[in-house]
Order: C-alpha cells, then structure tokens, then sequence
C-alpha cells in the first residue's frame, strides 16, 4: 500500500527556504558600483518616464553621500556626486523659485569644488616614500565646474563669477589641448588606491576644445548682454574681455575651419557643436560688435551676421531652431536697449526677432513626420516668446512705424499664447507646466483680463518676470494689481 499522499501548497516551495540577506555595500568600491548602477538605470529611464529617472538618481547621489561620509578622500565619488547633482539640476529643477536654484546652484559649486581640491592638493610634506602626488584634474571636470559657475553668474548677473567662469574655462583649454596635441595622453580612467571600481572619464579630442572655446564665447554673451541692457558702455572697453573674445573667436575658427579644408575639419568635430559653435559666434558678434568691439551691432548689422556675413563659421549656421531662437533674442535684446530713445529701430529690431520666431516654428517637427519626432518643448518656446515680442511690439507707442499696428501686435500675442497652450496641452513634463502656466497668464494680461490673471497661482512671480523682462508695462501692472 502506498504511502498517503501530501497536502500540495500551491504557490509556495514545500522546502524551507533561509531568506536572503540585502546586499549592504561596505567597501568604497561596492558603494561607487551600487550607485553608479542606479545611475544607469536613471539614464534609462530619462526619456520615457523623468519621474522614475530622477528617483533612480537621487538614490545614485545617495549612494555617493554616504561614501564621501566613510572615505572622505574618494575622488570617484566626489566626481560623481557633483557632476550627477549639476544633471539632476538641468534636467528637473530649472524652472524652481530663484532663491532655491541660486542656493542648490551654490552648493553644487562648493561639491565641485571640493572635487577639485582633492586633485589639486599638495601631497603632505611627511610620510612614506612610495605615497603617490595626487593626479592632476581631470579636464572634464574643470569644464563642468566653469559650466556651473556660468549658470550662477547668469542667475546672479554677477561679473565676477563670469570672469571666474572665464578662468575655468581657459584653464580647461589648457589642459585639453596638452592631452590632444601635447606629450601627456587623455586622461585614464581613475582609481583611488588599489580599488577594481574606475570613474570613466571621456577621451579629449578636438570637438572637447571646440566646446571649451564656445564655452568661453558663451561666457562673454550674457555679459555684452546684461550691459546692454544696463547702458554700461565701459563693458566695451575692457580690455580684458576684448582679448577673451579675440582669442575664443580664434580658437573657434581654427578648429571649426582648420586650414581652409572644411571637410577634413568636419570627420574630427562633431557636427552639432559645429552648429552650436556658429550660433555662439553669430550671438557674440551682434552683442559685442566683433571685430571692433566698441559696440553693439545695430539692425543692419546683424541681419547681415544671422545671413551668414563676416567669418568662415557662420556658413555653417544650421536651419534650427535654437539658431532661430538665438537668432531672435538677439533682435529682441538689442530692441529692450534702444526702445527708449529709438522707437523706430526697436519696432525694426522686434520684427526680425517676430519673423525669426516664425522660421523657428516652421523649423520644428509637429506632426512626426518620418523619421522625426514631434518637438513639443520647442514648438512651445518658440510661441511663448513669440508671444512675449509681440507684447513688446505693442508698447512702441513713440514709434511713427509701430503706431498704425499697436492693437494687432498685442492681439497676435494673445493668440500665440494660446497656440503654447494648445501645442502643451496634456503633457507632464516640469517644464512643459512651466510654460503652459506663464502662456495662461500672459495670454490673459495680453487680452486684459486681470481678473482672470489674478486668480491663477503664482501670478505675481510670472507678472514680476515680464516686467523685468519688458514683455509687460510696469503700469499696467500696477495699475490691475488690486
């Protein structure tokens, strides 16, 4: 007979299981691996779904705290640590409360920093023979931490912190330029002590200096800029500035043009930052008034300089959007300088601003066309500030051109608004929000609905921007607060 036969469980192993322990990471290296992990896996996931991304990375950062907390010394995880954070800031949080961003901007300096000193420490005066000097930084790092002092001083507008970002910059070049033609070869991947674990450090070819020497251009930019905008004619006589320029022009000219064989030139540079470095060039010439430096282009002059007028590198201006939207700001800033005294040549400046706007529209994809995908972000900018030139545009009252059209400009406006709202309309994305809440209410001031405006939230911080920004009258502001 048989034994009786066992009562089956269902959905569960009749052996008794001893249940596995969660890896804990205790070494240096194990930590910097479980972190990186989590950092793959956020890359992974940044395009298809940004929440999950960005949780992914902030348990990566977290993973890279507690190892600076047990190794204070590990450069791997203070390289790591703020060069993800600088990421995570770009791609979630540029849209937060000034005050937050200059304050996350600050400390996100200080970790690179702190990065830095750890290469750049003196090895101590006493110990063993065989103790190693410290290596030298890493360029990629030296161009990330001058990335980061140019977005604060952008946020600040604060011109030592853009000579600092200058400085960064050319020490950048430097370095660069030692490991791409010089005796010493690009930088290894590190290790700290006799670990398996390797931060990877990207080879430096010549598209790395074309990006340090653009990066230098793009430093210069917001401070042609900002003077502009504040009268301070001095700006243009410092000779310390004009020099940077010369050389950051110099620079980009050679390796984007080399010896006059462009498609030589073209197999080595990537071709986007060709694109972007022609953008950069086109900007700090009608900022700066390349060559001569002694002011800015007016509106002949840089219609002449987006066609392609003046160096080698401006053939290579690409049909884009960001040209296009690069292009515009160019008139729209030079029209906020002169508006007071010049009506006419800001009316002039906000109309080529309006039909480069136009360009960028027909320039992004919107209905996915094969191959392509449909640019919701763009196509958004681009209305909104659309909408901001022509709301611009309407207050030109002193200007005889401008005089006949004052109602249609700012009834156009109010129609680009709407049409941002309507290419966002369903998307999640943190900028996206962004711009749909600035379209609602700029759209309702444009068609002088303050009522409406101010019921929606956070009105006052979109209105204070405009104002700043000269898209809306500090009068009429004023006048609809209540």
């Amino acid at each position: 007979m048989p034994p009786p036969r066992k009562q089956k469980t269902f959905g569960a192993d009749s052996r008794q299981k001893k249940p596995k322990k969660a890896f804990v990471p205790t070494t240096e290296d194990e930590i910097l691996f479980v972190g990186s992990t989590e950092e793959d896996h956020g890359d992974r996931w940044a395009n298809s779904d940004p929440a999950k991304a960005e949780r992914f990375y902030l348990r990566a950062l977290e993973y890279y705290r507690m190892c600076l907390e047990r190794f204070p010394g590990s450069f791997d995880a203070a390289y790591n640590k703020c060069r993800l954070e600088f990421h995570v800031y770009q791609s979630f949080y540029p849209d937060t409360d000034r005050a937050m961003r200059d304050s996350t901007l600050q400390q996100i300096l200080d970790d690179h920093r702190f990065a830095l000193g750890l290469r750049d420490r003196p090895p101590a005066a006493a110990g063993p023979a065989s103790t190693p000097a410290p290596l030298p930084a890493p360029s990629d790092l030296l161009f990330n931490t001058a990335q980061v002092v140019l977005t604060l001083a952008e946020l600040r507008h604060d011109f030592d912190l853009f000579r600092q970002a200058l400085e960064l910059f050319e020490r950048t070049w430097a370095v660069q330029w030692d490991e791409v033609y010089g005796d010493n070869a690009p930088a290894s991947p590190s290790t700290d002590g006799d670990g398996e674990y390797a931060t990877e450090i990207d080879p430096t070819t010549p598209t790395s200096l074309l990006e340090t020497a653009v990066g230098q251009l793009t430093c210069l930019i917001p401070v042609y800029s900002i003077a502009q905008a504040a009268g301070r004619a001095e700006v243009w006589a410092d000779e310390t500035l004009r020099q940077a320029g010369r050389v950051a022009m110099e620079r980009v000219v050679q390796l984007v043009d080399g010896a006059g064989n462009a498609d030589a030139v073209a197999v080595v540079v990537a071709p986007d930052v060709v694109a972007e470095a022609a953008v950069a060039v086109a900007r700090y010439i009608c900022l700066s008034g390349f060559p001569a430096l002694e002011r800015p282009a007016d509106v002949a002059g840089m219609v002449a300089v987006w066609a392609g007028t003046g160096p080698d590198v401006l053939a290579r201006l690409p049909a884009s959007l960001d040209r296009y939207m690069a292009q515009a700001d160019s008139f729209s800033s030079y029209a906020a300088a002169v508006a007071g005294r010049d009506g006419d040549e800001a009316w002039r400046a906000l109309g080529g601003a309006d039909q480069a706007l136009a360009r960028a529209l027909a320039s992004a994809p919107t209905a996915a066309p094969v191959g392509r995908a449909p640019d919701t972000i763009g196509q958004m900018r681009a209305w909104a500030a659309r909408g901001d030139v022509n709301l611009m545009r309407s207050q030109l009252r002193s200007s005889a051109l401008a005089a006949p059209h004052l109602a249609v400009v700012r009834k156009n406006a109010e129609v680009y608004f709407r049409n941002c709202s309507k290419v966002g309309a369903g998307a999640s994305a943190p900028e996206t929000q962004t711009l749909l809440r600035e379209a609602r209410i700029k759209g309702l001031a444009a068609a002088g609905d303050w009522a409406a405006v101010r019921a929606e939230d956070g009105w006052q911080a979109v209105v204070g921007d405009a104002v700043d920004d000269g898209v809306l009258e500090a009068d009429e502001v004023l006048a609809n607060a209540q």
